[in-house]
């Protein structure tokens, strides 16, 4: 598949997130960049990283449901 991506089990984490991200981008940017400012939150050992987690790509995805909205309105 033209638009699939695999992890490399040779490779670093960071490498292959740095990898995966440059994929992305190449999708949805904006949808990247969420995910990206996210992961950090993700990436813990706290019991409610998770939950965190998918709070703040919700809100993140929200804002930019809705900043379309605004920018289609006349």
């Amino acid at each position: 598949m033209p638009n699939s991506f695999s992890f490399d089990i040779n490779e670093q984490w960071e490498d292959n997130l740095l990898r995966l991200k440059d994929h992305l981008v190449q999708q949805d940017s904006e949808c990247t960049e969420i995910l990206y400012q996210a992961l950090d939150t993700l990436i813990t050992d706290e019991p409610n990283a998770r939950r965190n987690f998918n709070e703040l790509i919700l809100t993140a995805l929200d804002a930019l449901a809705e900043a379309e909205i605004q920018r289609d309105q006349p």
